[in-house]
């Protein structure tokens, strides 16, 4: 968006140099706001070049604005002398005005094509309560509403379970009209329904989805909670584009998942990254994971990959060929489609068998890993619940992906899972998507999961 008398920059995390484009009447109108604080210490370097007091950090939204007084600046007296600069002053004061309340427009609310206020998707706050039936509502005043109702309902429900219980008079109990007692102050189920129908009424067409509450009588909307557990709990599945933007980035750093959910996807290079979890591995390792981020697998194999060249699960999945070259060239592709957001981090992975069974495990810094068989069932099935830790390690939990949407596990071709199953099996998803095992030297899909920040 062009502005007349701004400028906006996105802090890098180094840069506190920034340029003034627009012209003003002296230094003391251009005002310098860092996330929509001001910074009442620049430093004017030159006319059109001024340094902030500190380093705006990575993603922080930088406003160089001119602030034009009201004020007139140039007084014209009689038989005065008036020379091109005073004439100047006085319209460039004026145009500088115009402009900086040109800008101003451009962040208000307007009317939309369709006869409506248009918001262009942003939330709107402070809405006032309702009065008229035509009114916008804010979430205190739906809440309000649907309290009333769960109200009405819960004392519908007391009285349907008194009819039940009830030897005689059960169709009165049930079916009496509205306001017609049953007994001194009891009423009938269709009493208490017909009430209740009577407070949604003013709630009617509320409805939730996309993690937001929409309404069929009117525009406004009001966002639900935007942060890990909420965005665990939708599945979506919308396309997010061929790469992650800045914005989406900055969402995911800042822990609000804003526009994300479970099953949302990119698709770059071919492939399908999709959204398995929100914050999956926050606080595990050794060294805790305190970045908030987001959980990916492809929708499909990458390729396939034998875990062993022979049928041992000796050294177990650390010691596998997988782990050593298998999963290098998923950790190229992937590395080359996020680059440096892959998050780098602790787990604990198996690195010994004895006797058939896992029996030793420690921490590894990872990046790109096979799943285990929890993350994707929710439970142990063919590896081993003895010693489970080491088939395990910190993923003792099912993906949300796969809770949500548990067809997605299920791609119509095998996948190596990383649990070791006996002397000679690692676990894997069948290609007709029953838990299975094979031998160490099948060639199977290599399906990945992997972090991003």
């Amino acid at each position: 968006m062009a502005f007349y008398a701004k400028d906006e920059y996105i802090g890098d995390g180094s840069n506190d140099v920034f340029n003034i484009t627009f012209p003003y009447l002296n230094r003391d109108l251009i005002k310098v706001y860092i996330n929509d604080v001001e910074d009442p210490a620049i430093t004017f370097l030159t006319d059109t070049q001024i340094k902030t007091s500190v380093v705006p950090e990575d993603g922080a939204i930088v406003q160089l604005a001119r602030n034009t007084p009201l004020d007139r600046r140039v007084d014209f007296k009689n038989a005065s002398l008036l020379d091109s600069q005073i004439l100047d002053e006085d319209s460039m004061q004026t145009m500088h005005i115009v402009q900086e309340a040109y800008d101003g427009l451009e962040n208000t609310m307007g009317r939309g094509t369709a006869n409506d206020w248009d918001a262009e998707g942003l939330p709107i706050s402070h809405v006032g309560d309702p009065v008229d039936p035509d009114d916008a509502m804010n979430m205190r005043s739906a809440m309000s509403y649907l309290e009333a109702t769960e109200d009405a309902r819960d004392q519908a429900v007391v009285a349907r379970s008194e009819a039940e219980s009830a030897e005689t008079g059960a169709e009165k109990w049930a079916e009496e009209n509205e306001d017609v007692e049953v007994e001194p102050n009891q009423y009938s189920a269709f009493h208490w329904a017909k009430k209740a129908q009577a407070e949604a009424g003013s709630v009617i067409g509320m409805q939730v989805h996309d993690n937001t509450w929409h309404s069929e009588d009117f525009e406004t909307t009001t966002k639900l909670p935007d942060n890990a557990g909420a965005h665990n709990s939708i599945y979506r599945g919308e396309y997010l584009g061929s790469e992650v933007t800045t914005e989406q980035y900055n969402a995911i750093s800042n822990g609000n998942f804003e526009d994300l959910y479970i099953g949302d996807y990119w698709t770059i290079g071919g492939v399908n990254y999709r959204i398995a979890a929100f914050n999956y591995h926050y606080n595990d390792g050794d060294t805790a994971l305190t970045n908030n981020h987001v959980t990916l697998v492809p929708d499909d194999n990458l390729y396939t990959h034998v875990m062993n060249d022979t049928d041992t699960t000796d050294g177990g999945y650390i010691n596998s060929k997988m782990y050593i070259e298998g999963l290098d060239s998923a950790k190229t592709t992937i590395n080359s489609a996020f680059g440096s957001h892959v998050v780098n981090h602790r787990k604990y992975l198996c690195n010994a068998v004895s006797s058939g069974e896992q029996s030793g495990g420690s921490w590894y810094d990872s990046e790109v890993e096979l799943m285990n068989e929890v993350m994707v069932y929710g439970s142990v099935v063919n590896g081993g619940a003895a010693n489970g830790l080491y088939n395990i390690g910190a993923e003792k939990t099912q993906l949300p992906l796969f809770a949500l949407r548990p067809d997605i596990a299920n791609i119509q071709s095998a996948y190596w899972l990383r649990d070791v199953v006996s002397g000679t099996n690692f676990a894997n998803v069948n290609s007709s998507g029953y838990a299975n095992r094979n031998l160490a030297s099948y060639a199977l899909g290599v399906r990945p999961a992997f972090s991003i920040s």
